[in-house]
């Protein structure tokens, strides 16, 4: 995958998604936190991408009373970027593929009621964004806890 990096700040990138998903989505509970020197060299429209598809993935799977939240905070040389989001946990077989191609995923309860417009692409090209920066992506899901989406992200280009 071609990337075209240049210097920004992150938080500023998941300031602004953030606030586009905010206004497409008023009646969900949605929450941004940023810590720390989120300055990096990434490609920017890539990283969007990567962004748009966990807040809209975390929108979809979550409830009303699970808030979808962005987190992005500084470690050492990396940036962690957490998608949360407080609905149903996702079966774990689904974990194991999640981010294969044509994966798509329904709510159990709204299986049958919901046409989705997903060909199931989303979260395998974000993974793929992900890893051709240098970082890794997690996901971990639970009753208790909800989902949890971690993005890994070096500040500069791998060696």
């Amino acid at each position: 995958m071609l990337l075209t990096r240049i210097p920004f700040d992150l938080e500023t990138l998941g300031r602004n998604v953030f606030e586009e998903f905010w206004v497409a989505h008023p009646q969900g509970p949605l929450h941004f936190h940023a810590d720390g020197d989120l300055t990096g060299d990434w490609d920017a429209a890539r990283l969007r991408q990567v962004i748009s598809n966990l807040l809209g993935n975390a929108l979809q799977q979550g409830t009303a009373q699970g808030p979808g939240e962005l987190a992005i905070s500084a470690e050492d040389s990396t940036i962690v970027l957490k998608v949360h989001n407080g609905g149903p946990p996702l079966l774990v077989e689904r974990l194991t593929t999640i981010f294969e191609p044509l994966m798509r995923y329904a709510k159990p309860e709204t299986a049958e009621q919901k046409v989705s417009n997903s060909i199931g692409l989303g979260l395998c090209n974000t993974r793929a964004v992900v890893v051709a920066h240098g970082g890794t992506i997690t996901v971990a899901s639970t009753a208790e806890e909800g989902t949890l989406c971690t993005v890994r992200l070096p500040r500069t280009a791998p060696d």
